[in-house]
């Protein structure tokens, strides 16, 4: 319906990070750049340099391109 009237539809990806904690998360341990924990929840396991780049070139493509399959107009990489 949207579409119909012209508007343009985006998504907006995000990686949680240490903000996503294992109980939110199918019971996996948080990955984060480092181990620090965001206020009170569990510390996150720190990521490699290779993983943080694999994450931005194998993850946040995969999103991309399935938000585009799935007929978005744009993709937003959010940052903090």
């Amino acid at each position: 319906m949207i579409k119909h009237r012209g508007a343009g539809i985006l998504i907006q990806l995000r990686h949680a990070g240490p903000r996503a904690p294992a109980r939110a998360n199918a019971g996996r341990q948080p990955v984060a750049p480092s181990g620090v924990p965001f206020v009170l929840e569990e510390p996150p396991s720190a990521l490699t340099p290779e993983e943080i780049d694999g994450i931005i070139k194998a993850d946040f493509l995969a999103a991309a391109l399935r938000a585009k399959n799935a007929g978005f107009d744009g993709v937003n990489k959010h940052s903090y």
